[in-house]
């Protein structure tokens, strides 16, 4: 009897997915942005930070970074304070180029939640989705806070033949998050017989469309009857490799027959990490210095954890690596970070200024 309720109830969530398809055409949101008044040719960027030391120096190195950024495609520049309380995080704005500084704006996570909450990775991916209602422009761009520019960024680096890029390359592990998510929608994988390199993954920066993003939030809610809130953060069962924000909105465009709507190209080098085991093979120094010299390369971040963790030697290599790329004053300025990196914890942001 139990098996046959949860057919039954598979049946029927399914049924209702497949109502909601219908009632959301694959042109909808370009209806629903013609009656917007989104900024011409713009695009707006997204960071989310919270209150960590190492983590609010490399939002500094990022805004400092924007020199790089051809400013008449910049729309806004978000910065989303996902930690407690309302600190004055102005500061930050002397960081970016004085000719984007009217363009950035901190929304603080506590003005726009009542409930309690801790900074978690889990509700940063929420926040990424639902701060689509504060975005003006068609597109936005999604930056973690390790990030940085260190070459020349135009409009061409995220959008192609008129659309934005979606990113097909080897997700590693994570092909579990996109197997979830495929299933939620109980879709098949257009990409599964293309090869380990060639599927959806979740390089930032990433590049929503806005009314995508909107639609699918609307989709889900629609069809589970709860906020996505509730949704997001309670009813997906939380695992390592659960459903997670790209993989959802990805496979959300496959189910809505809206794929086409980015131009999925393969991966290339515009982007290089240094994720938190500095020691991995494939995260040395030798892996990432080509960051030099290919001209593709216009992304570089260090993580965090990273940052304390890296010898003397691999300290001196990067600092060799970003005199390339900013003047004197900012090399200092990462060399303090470097060599004299706070313990990573709560402290006041005030103190960051």
């Amino acid at each position: 009897m139990g098996h046959n309720n949860s057919l039954l109830m598979a049946a029927a969530f399914m049924y209702i997915l497949l109502i909601m398809r219908h009632h959301l055409p694959s042109n909808s949101w370009e209806d629903t942005a013609n009656n917007i008044d989104f900024a011409a040719n713009k695009i707006d960027f997204l960071t989310l930070v919270f209150n960590d030391p190492t983590e609010i120096e490399l939002l500094k190195l990022q805004a400092i970074s924007f020199q790089y950024c051809d400013s008449e495609f910049v729309g806004k520049i978000h910065i989303f304070y996902n930690d407690d309380g309302v600190p004055d995080m102005e500061f930050i704005k002397e960081y970016y180029p004085k000719n984007l500084r009217s363009k950035v704006n901190i929304i603080y996570r506590d003005n726009i939640v009542v409930k309690a909450l801790e900074s978690s990775w889990r509700n940063q991916q929420y926040f990424k989705l639902s701060v689509s209602n504060y975005i003006e422009t068609k597109y936005y761009v999604i930056l973690d806070g390790k990030s940085h520019f260190i070459r020349k960024i135009t409009s061409n680096d995220f959008i192609s033949n008129g659309k934005p890029k979606l990113w097909l390359g080897n997700p590693g592990p994570e092909i579990a998050c996109l197997r979830h998510c495929l299933a939620y929608f109980q879709i098949k994988n257009p990409f599964e017989n293309d090869g380990r390199n060639s599927q959806l993954v979740t390089t930032t920066p990433y590049v929503f469309i806005t009314q995508q993003v909107k639609n699918m939030i609307k989709t889900i809610e629609l069809a589970e009857k709860i906020s996505f809130w509730d949704f997001f953060m309670k009813k997906l069962e939380y695992k390592k490799y659960s459903c997670t924000e790209f993989f959802l909105y990805s496979t959300y465009l496959i189910f809505s027959n809206n794929i086409d709507k980015h131009e999925v190209v393969q991966r290339n080098n515009f982007a290089i990490t240094i994720f938190r085991d500095p020691t991995s093979f494939w995260n040395t120094y030798d892996k990432k210095k080509k960051a030099i010299t290919n001209p593709n390369v216009k992304v570089f971040g260090l993580h965090r954890k990273a940052v304390g963790r890296t010898d003397d030697d691999y300290k001196n290599n990067l600092m060799t690596l970003y005199s390339n790329f900013y003047d004197k004053k900012t090399c200092d300025m990462i060399k303090s970070l470097l060599y004299h990196a706070p313990r990573s914890g709560k402290h006041s942001v005030a103190a960051k200024n």
